[in-house]
């Protein structure tokens, strides 16, 4: 009878720990976070070296992610980025640069230590940038290059007469651009349901971020 009495009370106690386990586990997280980028920090050295008015956000990152298990995870993530340049224009000032990156990507993580309190991870990225590009410059700076250029005064005079018409000529374009990320190393430290994170990373779109995270359960789940 002892015997039996201890191996029952052994069973219980374990079946105990995996539930703690269980409740301890959480499928699912939201993160949200801000990051440097490879491009962000080349183009604010270009915009100093070149006396240039720039104003560069950060990455502005927000995920989602299901936990598989205990060592994977599968979510998707969207990061924005804006450029904002206004300088000099062959010598002469009102020319303006605004570049938006939209990421898209699908994301793979794998868990190193998935514990309550602390995870340890490195993802794999794929996906996609979209690029959009607007461009503005006075026309009194146009003007000035035509007087400046144009040899033949009644085709200056032409140019002039109809640059008078606007302000500024603008233009716009997009392009898409594919990105691969590998995310070296992240790590995450919770209280309870929230949590604050870090990651290092190599490609695009961002190399450093930190942030915020929730973990939750559905009702189902538990």
């Amino acid at each position: 009878m002892k015997k039996i009495f201890t191996t029952i009370s052994i069973l219980a106690l374990l079946l105990n720990s995996l539930s703690a386990q269980h409740s301890d586990f959480y499928k699912y997280k939201l993160e949200f976070g801000l990051g440097g980028s490879s491009i962000g920090m080349i183009s604010r050295k270009a915009f100093k070296a070149a006396n240039i008015y720039k104003n560069v956000t950060p990455a502005l990152r927000a995920g989602f992610f299901v936990n598989m298990n205990k060592s994977m995870a599968l979510g998707i993530s969207l990061t924005n980025q804006s450029f904002h340049a206004a300088g000099r224009f062959d010598t002469l000032a009102n020319a303006t640069v605004d570049i938006n990156k939209l990421n898209f990507s699908i994301n793979g993580r794998y868990y190193y230590i998935n514990h309550q309190s602390t995870q340890l991870y490195s993802n794999l990225d794929f996906g996609v940038s979209l690029w959009t590009v607007k461009t503005a410059v006075s026309t009194d700076v146009l003007e000035k290059l035509v007087n400046q250029y144009v040899s033949i005064g009644f085709i200056a005079n032409a140019i002039n007469k109809t640059l008078d018409k606007y302000n500024s000529i603008s233009g716009k374009f997009d392009f898409t651009l594919e990105n691969v990320q590998l995310t070296i190393l992240g790590i995450s430290k919770n209280m309870g349901h929230f949590g604050l994170y870090g990651e290092l990373a190599i490609g695009s779109p961002y190399f450093i971020l930190m942030g915020l995270n929730y973990k939750f359960n559905t009702n189902a789940y538990r």
